[in-house]
C-alpha cells in the first residue's frame, strides 16, 4: 500500500459534520465537501506565506498538532524545510487567512525507530508537533478509547476524514480543507503492525483521501464530544498512481500513541519560545540600511541573541523544487517537494536545468523570468543535465507548489544590541528579525525596506513672484542609494496630477509660470529606482498685479517734434492691459492711448530737447513702473 507523503494539496468528504463542523456542500472531484472553519483540521505549510499545504494535521490542544510521521520525518531524522513549517488556524482557507496569525512548529516528536524510508505504509507512522504559540481553542474534546475504536470497527461505523489533499489524480489542492465519511473496517490487513496501533476504512473510486491528506484527522462524534480516532497515513486510492481502483485507507490510532502526545505536551509547557520582536523599523541612507526593534512583549525564556535575515524571495519555485545557481551555469535543483510535477517527471536533487521551452537559463533569475510567462498546468520541455552527466529533455507541467523561500543572515546582534546596520541593495527587500533562546528560535517580525528613491525633499515652500511661483526645498531626510547629483525633483499640481516643473535636486528651486490662480502643490524626488512618496506643499494663490514695464521705449526726431514708440510689457501682471500713459518727469500728461496703440506724437511747442519722458502701462490692478527716455 502506497502512503501519501508531502504534497501541496487539499481534501475530500461526503457527509457534512454537524454543529461547529456544518458546512454548505460543495462537492470536489473525490467526493468531498468543503470544511472551512471546522475547528479541527489544520494545514502544514512551507513558510508563513504559503497558500498551499504539503500535509494535514489536527489541532489537539492550542499548541499541539497531531499528524503523520512521514510528513515531518525522512530517514529517521526531522525533515529540513528552508523556511520552516507553519500552521494556519483550523479549517482556514489558505488563500484568505491572515498570515500573521499562523503558528510555527518548534519541535517534533515521533516513535523511536520510525524512519520513513520506503514507499509503503510503515508501522508507527504518527507524529506530534509543538507550536510556538497558542493557535486556537480546539474543537476536539478527547482521544477515542481503544474500546470505542473496537466498537466502531465491529459496527463498520461511518467516521469522518479531514484534510487539505489533492482533489483528484490531475487536480492539485486549492488551499481549502474538505471532509469525507468512510466505513470502518473490522480489522487491519497489516498483521505485522503493533496490535491496536492502526485501523482502516473503505472508500471508493470516487470518494477517497489523496496526497496531502496525510496526517489529517479521523474523527467521530460520541455524545456531545468530537473525538480524535487517529491520523490518516495513506492508502491505495483512485487519485494516486499507479494504484487506481483500490479503496483502503490506513489510520494510526491517537490513543495507542498517547505516550508521545504526552511527551509533546510536557515539552510545550516547559518551552515557550520568545514572541516576535516589537517596533521593527528601518532607516535607509545613501548606502546603508539600519534596522532596529524592541524586545518581544513576552520573552517567555531568556533571550541569548537576535538574528537578522534577508528574505530571498527569488527562491520561490514554480515546479515544486528548491533551486540555486549552479557553479558551472544553469539552475541547480537542491531539493524537490515530493509528488510534484517535477518529481513525477523525473527531476531529482543535484539535477541542473539548462533550458526551459528552448530558452537557455543560466541563473535562477532566468528560470523565474521564464516560468512567470506561463500559467499553472502548461506543459513545457525542460532540458535537464542529470547528476550522472547525461542530458535529456523532460516534459513537465508548470505548477506553483510549495513556497520555498530562503534566508541570508545579515547579522546576529547580542541580546542587548537591538540594531543591525549593513550595506543595502537598491530596490525593495524584505528582512526579518527573531530572538534566539535556549528553548529555540522565536517568532520572526518581517519588514519591507525600500532603498533607492529615498524620501521627498524637506522644507519645501512656494512663493508668488509676479504671476509666477518659485518653489524652494532642501535635501530629503533619506537620500536612498542614488547619488544626490542623479536625483530630480518634481513639483506636481495635486488636483490634476500634472507635473508643473522639474529640476535637479541640487538646484534647490524651480520656477512655475502658471499665471493667476490657486494651486495645490506637492513635491517628490524621482530616481532611476523609482519615486519617493509625494509630500504636500500646500495651496498657494497667485493674484493679479500691476503690469511690467513697457519694452523698447525710444524717441524718434521729426520735423515738428518727436515720435515716441514702445512695445507692450513682457508680463501683463495677470490682468489685461487697458492702455498707456505718457508723461514728463514733472508729471505733465502728454498722451493717453488705448492698449492697441504703442505710439505718441509730441510737438516742439509742448516739450524741448533734453526733457525726460516716461511711459506707463495700465491694467485693472494699477500702473506699471515707468520706462524713461531723454529727448535729443
Amino acid at each position: 500500500m502506497k502512503r501519501f507523503r508531502q504534497f501541496a494539496a487539499a481534501v475530500v468528504s461526503s457527509l457534512v459534520l454537524t454543529a461547529t463542523l456544518t458546512t454548505t456542500p460543495a462537492l470536489a472531484i473525490q467526493g468531498g465537501e468543503i470544511a472551512t472553519s471546522n475547528g479541527i483540521v489544520v494545514a502544514l505549510s512551507h513558510g508563513i506565506n504559503s497558500n498551499r499545504a504539503f500535509c494535514s494535521g489536527s489541532l489537539l490542544e492550542p499548541r499541539i498538532v497531531v499528524t503523520a510521521g512521514h510528513c515531518v520525518v525522512e530517514n529517521g531524522a526531522a525533515t529540513f524545510f528552508p523556511n520552516g513549517i507553519y500552521i494556519p488556524t483550523p479549517g482556514a482557507d489558505l488563500n484568505k487567512d491572515v498570515k500573521s496569525t499562523r503558528a510555527r512548529v518548534i519541535q517534533r516528536f515521533w516513535v523511536n525507530g520510525f524512519t520513513n524510508s520506503s514507499d509503503s505504509v510503515e508501522a508507527n507512522d504518527f507524529a506530534v508537533l509543538v507550536l510556538d504559540k497558542d493557535l486556537a481553542k480546539p474543537l476536539l474534546t478527547r482521544l477515542a478509547t481503544q474500546t470505542e475504536i473496537s466498537s466502531l470497527q465491529s459496527s463498520r461505523a461511518l467516521i469522518t476524514h479531514l484534510g487539505y489533499g489533492k482533489l483528484g489524480l490531475n487536480t492539485d489542492n486549492d488551499g481549502v480543507p474538505r471532509q469525507l465519511t468512510l466505513n470502518m473496517q473490522p480489522r487491519s490487513i497489516f498483521s505485522g503492525f503493533p496490535t491496536n496501533s492502526s485501523f482502516q476504512t473503505r472508500g471508493s473510486s470516487t470518494k477517497s483521501i489523496c496526497p496531502g491528506d496525510s496526517g489529517g484527522p479521523v474523527v467521530t462524534k460520541i455524545g456531545n464530544d468530537w473525538v480524535l480516532l487517529g491520523a490518516q497515513a495513506g492508502g491505495d486510492m483512485s487519485c494516486a498512481r499507479p494504484y487506481l481502483g483500490s479503496d483502503t485507507t490506513t489510520i494510526f490510532s491517537a490513543t495507542y500513541f498517547n505516550t508521545i502526545i504526552e511527551e509533546a505536551k510536557a515539552f510545550a509547557l516547559a518551552s515557550t519560545t520568545p514572541s516576535e520582536p516589537q517596533n521593527f523599523t528601518a532607516k535607509a541612507t545613501m548606502d546603508q540600511v539600519t534596522l532596529s526593534w524592541t524586545t518581544p512583549v513576552a520573552e517567555a525564556t531568556t533571550i541569548t541573541s537576535y538574528q537578522v535575515e534577508e528574505v530571498l524571495e527569488t527562491k520561490r519555485a514554480y515546479l515544486g523544487v528548491y533551486v540555486d545557481d549552479a557553479p558551472t551555469g544553469g539552475v541547480l535543483i537542491t531539493n524537490t517537494i515530493l509528488e510534484t510535477p517535477a518529481e513525477l517527471a523525473g527531476i531529482e536533487a543535484n539535477d541542473i536545468i539548462l533550458e526551459v521551452g528552448g530558452v537557455p537559463v543560466k541563473v535562477v533569475a532566468d528560470l523565474l523570468a521564464e516560468m512567470k510567462k506561463y500559467r499553472a498546468g502548461t506543459k513545457l520541455v525542460f532540458k535537464i543535465k542529470k547528476w550522472s552527466g547525461e542530458t535529456k529533455d523532460l516534459t513537465i507541467k508548470v505548477s506553483e507548489i510549495g513556497d520555498p523561500i530562503g534566508y541570508q543572515t545579515k547579522c546576529t546582534p547580542n541580546k542587548d544590541q537591538l540594531t543591525c546596520t549593513f550595506t543595502g541593495k537598491p530596490g525593495t527587500t524584505k528582512y526579518r528579525v527573531f530572538a534566539k533562546s535556549s528553548k529555540g528560535d522565536g517568532t520572526p517580525a518581517e519588514l519591507n525596506v525600500v532603498v533607492g528613491a529615498g524620501s521627498a525633499p524637506t522644507r519645501a515652500d512656494a512663493t508668488p513672484e509676479g504671476t509666477s511661483l518659485v518653489v524652494t526645498w532642501q535635501d530629503p531626510e533619506i537620500l536612498g542609494s542614488v547619488p544626490r547629483a542623479n536625483i530630480n525633483v518634481s513639483v506636481i499640481d495635486l488636483n490634476t496630477q500634472v507635473t508643473l516643473c522639474t529640476a535637479a535636486l541640487t538646484a534647490y528651486s524651480c520656477k512655475i509660470d502658471k499665471g493667476v490662480g490657486s494651486y495645490n502643490l506637492g513635491i517628490r524626488t524621482e530616481t532611476s529606482l523609482g519615486n519617493s512618496l509625494t509630500e504636500e506643499i500646500g495651496e498657494v494663490e497667485v493674484l493679479a498685479a500691476a503690469p511690467g514695464q513697457v519694452t523698447q521705449f525710444r524717441a524718434v526726431k521729426t520735423s515738428t517734434g518727436w515720435k515716441l514708440v514702445w512695445q507692450k510689457p513682457a508680463n501683463d501682471g495677470g490682468s489685461t492691459i487697458t492702455g498707456y500713459q505718457v508723461k514728463t518727469l514733472s508729471g505733465k500728461s502728454l498722451c493717453r492711448v488705448t492698449a492697441k496703440t504703442n505710439t505718441c506724437i509730441v510737438k516742439n511747442t509742448a516739450v524741448s530737447k533734453g526733457t525726460k519722458i516716461r511711459v506707463f502701462a495700465v491694467n485693472s490692478v494699477g500702473t506699471s513702473k515707468p520706462a524713461t527716455v531723454t529727448l535729443s
